[in-house]
Order: structure tokens, then sequence, then C-alpha cells
């Protein structure tokens, strides 16, 4: 089976498809979600990360942005399957991490592909949670949340 399927592959490398299958296009005309526009404010923390993926892939951006929006709805208590709690900012601050090495990291295969990506996003977020730990209230949770959605926003492959 394997020779069949690295002799097929090798055809449509040297010869092309053949006539008559349609290849589907990768990427999709819209994306499966529409981000609100965050507040001016947040608009402006963002915009150096807008910045850097401006002109990145589609399907990086694609990532990027739901890897946001779903990090905010495990904050908000929105995802059913997990259920977080954090005692100070510490302990968001490993999660973020966590969350952009797997998913960004790993996942989408961009690391370092961005030049200064993870600076601007670390930047956002010090800016929202500062640098003491400190302990973890629901205005602090909300803020997060929202700089969360404003990462997705900014990271979103088309203009909204």
């Amino acid at each position: 089976m394997r020779q069949l399927i690295a002799v097929a592959l090798l055809y449509i490398v040297f010869v092309g498809v053949p006539k008559g299958i349609t290849i589907p296009t990768p990427i999709p005309a819209t994306p499966d979600r529409v981000v609100p526009m965050p507040s001016a404010a947040l608009r402006e923390q963002v915009a150096p990360v807008a910045s850097i993926l401006k002109d990145a892939e589609y399907l990086d951006r694609a990532i990027f942005a739901e890897l946001w929006l779903r990090c905010a709805e495990v904050i908000d208590g929105e995802d059913d399957s997990v259920e977080v709690h954090f005692e100070n900012t510490l302990g968001l601050r490993l999660y973020t991490a966590s969350v952009a090495n797997i998913a960004w990291n790993r996942l989408a295969n961009a690391t370092g592909k961005y030049r200064g990506l993870d600076a601007a996003i670390e930047d956002a977020f010090m800016q929202t949670i500062g640098t003491d730990v400190k302990p973890v209230s629901d205005d602090l949770l909300r803020d997060y949340s929202e700089l969360c959605r404003a990462l997705a926003w900014a990271g979103m492959p088309t203009d909204q």
C-alpha cells in the first residue's frame, strides 16, 4: 500500500494532477468566526501583533486567532471540557506560555517564523497582567480575556 501511495505522489509531483480531478481549495472564503472589534485602547495594545501578522500566511493567522479565542473561552468558563482556577498572576503567565507553546509553536510550526511576534505578545500581556506576582481578581481575568480576544482580532485572516 505504501508503494502505491508513493508512486501516486511521485506521479503528481512530476506530471501533475490528472485531468478531471478537482483539487479543493485549502483556504475557505471566510473565517468560521467573526471577532468583535476591541476597544481603541486594546487595538493600540495589540497593534504591534497585528502589524507583524499583516502579511502572515492565512493558515497561520487562522490558527493564531483560534488559539486566543479558545484561551478566552477557557478563562471565561465557556469551555465545559476545561476548568481552570488561578491563584495568582504567575499561574496565569504559565498558562499563557503553555497555550502559546503547544498551539502556536508546535501545531502551527511557527516558531521563529514571524520576527518580534513573541515580544509583541509578551508586551501586550505585561500591560494587562503586569510584572508583579499578585492575586488574580475577577477584573483581571476579564481584562485578560478581553486581551485574548483582541489578539484573536489582530490575527484574523481577513479584514473585519
